[in-house]
């Protein structure tokens, strides 16, 4: 579902987004300055707002993969159904390998190329 690196960003994001509300809380009940509680309701929102960037960012890739599956599965659902392309694809192997043989290709030369 999620990658290492996103999970990563994601709790560091959510680490920030705890503390800020923490230390407002403390701030508050402080008598802290309306301006310096402004500036860290400033830093949670721009948290906030990364959050959210991130979750839909996420769920943006996972549906562009999941079609990008589901056109590879069509395609090769096509291809192993289509004798004349099955026949064109050995063919074309066959011609390959005949090149090969006329370099003289090695094995190791051979992979290579392939």
């Amino acid at each position: 579902m999620f990658r290492a690196n996103h999970l990563v960003l994601l709790s560091i994001v959510l680490i920030i987004v705890g503390a800020t509300i923490g230390d407002m809380w403390l701030d508050v009940r402080g008598g802290a300055s309306w301006r310096h509680i402004g500036q860290e309701m400033l830093i949670l929102a721009a948290s906030a707002a990364g959050i959210a960037y991130l979750i839909h960012h996420l769920g943006r890739q996972r549906r562009e993969l999941a079609q990008v599956e589901a056109d590879l599965a069509a395609s090769k659902a096509q291809a192993t159904g289509n004798p004349a392309l099955l026949d064109a694809r050995h063919q074309m192997g066959k011609a390959i390998q005949a090149q090969f043989e006329a370099w003289e290709l090695t094995a190791s030369e051979r992979e290579v190329a392939l």
